[in-house]
C-alpha cells in the first residue's frame, strides 16, 4: 500500500506553445540550474501552521530555501502531467490524506486519483483547515492524522 500526503496530480497547465519553449530553456545548460521561479508560492506559512514545526523546516540545512530552478519546474511539471494521464492504472491500495486549505497543490487532484484509480482499496481523508503538510500542524490535530495512518497501516499488514 501507499500512503500519500498532499500528493502533486493536478497542476495548471501552461498554453501548449509554451512547453516547447520551456524545454527547449530547461535544456540549456547555463539556464537549467538557474532560480528563475519564486518561492513566495511555496512559502513555508502556506505550508506548516504549527510554528515550531515551521522553524525547524525553515532551518533544516538539508532543505533548499531558494528559487526553484527552471529545469526542476519543468521535470516536476512534465511529471505530473505524466502522472494525471496514468491514474487509471494505479491499483496499488493508497490512504491519501489532503488538506482542504492547501494553497500549494489542488485537492481535486487528490479527488482525481480517488475517481480514476482501479484500485477497491483506496481511502481520501479531506482534512479541515489544514495547510499544505498535515504532519506539521499543530499537535493536537496532527496527532488524528498520525493516527488515521497507523490505523490504515496497521488494518493491511
Amino acid at each position: 500500500g501507499c500512503v500519500l500526503l498532499a500528493p502533486m496530480i493536478l497542476v495548471e497547465k501552461p498554453p501548449a506553445w509554451q512547453m516547447p519553449f520551456l524545454e527547449l530553456l530547461a535544456a540549456v545548460p547555463g539556464l537549467r540550474s538557474v532560480g528563475l521561479l519564486s518561492p513566495a508560492g511555496l512559502a513555508s506559512e502556506k505550508q506548516y501552521r504549527d510554528p515550531e514545526r515551521r522553524a525547524v523546516c525553515d532551518n533544516d540545512p538539508l532543505g533548499y530555501h531558494g528559487k526553484m530552478c527552471l529545469a526542476t519546474g519543468k521535470a516536476l511539471l512534465t511529471a505530473s502531467l505524466e502522472l494525471e494521464a496514468l491514474l487509471s492504472g494505479i491499483s496499488t491500495p493508497f490512504l491519501c490524506g489532503h488538506g482542504d486549505a492547501d494553497e500549494i497543490v489542488s485537492l481535486e487532484g487528490s479527488k482525481l486519483l480517488l475517481q480514476q484509480a482501479s484500485t477497491q482499496d483506496k481511502t481520501l481523508s479531506v482534512y479541515p483547515n489544514m495547510l499544505h503538510a498535515p504532519l506539521c500542524e499543530f499537535p493536537e490535530v496532527r496527532s488524528k492524522v498520525e493516527q488515521e495512518i497507523l490505523s490504515w497501516l496497521r488494518e493491511r499488514v
